[in-house]
């Protein structure tokens, strides 16, 4: 079974659930530069996402979240939400998905092998 596939199968209960999105930008140190939320209900799981039809704010539009169901925790769904990107108040959220974005770490080029021996021969 690919990948896809058996994260389609793992993910197929959060189909047709609440979902906050919080997502926070970082910088290489790990302040906070940004923050949001997101509401919406989840729509369906397919190629390896997870597609979410917004509510409130931004109603009418559809956000797509990577394949990891380690962001997503149970929320209450008696509970208000306050959105301090938007100031909404929420309710009947079922699960709670938190990402954090951080700017890519620089990747040195690998060094040659000091051990390898240079070919002699000429080409």
């Amino acid at each position: 079974m690919s990948w896809k596939k058996d994260f389609e199968t793992n993910a197929e209960h959060l189909v047709g659930k609440y979902v906050l999105i919080d997502i926070s930008e970082c910088d290489s140190k790990g302040n906070v530069l940004s923050r949001g939320q997101l509401h919406g209900i989840i729509k369906g799981v397919k190629g390896g996402m997870i597609k979410v039809d917004l509510a409130g704010a931004y109603a009418g539009r559809q956000h797509t979240l990577p394949p990891d169901l380690d962001a997503f925790k149970k929320a209450d769904p008696r509970r208000a939400y306050r959105l301090q990107s938007t100031g909404e108040e929420i309710k009947g959220v079922d699960y709670i998905a938190t990402w954090t974005i951080e700017p890519q770490k620089e990747q040195r080029p690998a060094e040659p092998d000091k051990g390898a021996k240079k070919s002699k021969r000429k080409w």
